[in-house]
């Protein structure tokens, strides 16, 4: 494996995308995330119906990633969980 030239602190939604820009260019990255296990369910549960905030949709979109992630996203219960 190559030695990253980029780290990323945090695999969230925008960790996880901002991986994606240096390795579609072929650039070696290591991901970071001290969590030992990834979370199930919901963080936050806002007005717009949306558990992403705007400027990672538009990141998303840009990448074009949007649309898959809509078509694979399950809709939240109206208490907040999944």
């Amino acid at each position: 494996m190559l030695s990253p030239q980029v780290v990323i602190v945090g695999a969230g939604p925008c960790g996880l995308a901002a991986v994606l820009v240096p390795r579609n260019n072929r650039i070696a990255v290591r991901l970071i995330e001290d969590a030992l296990d990834y979370q199930i369910g919901v963080r936050q549960w806002n007005l717009t119906n949306t558990l992403l905030q705007p400027k990672i949709l538009e990141l998303f979109k840009i990448l074009g990633l949007l649309a898959d992630i809509f078509d694979n996203s399950i809709e939240p219960s109206p208490n907040g969980s999944v």
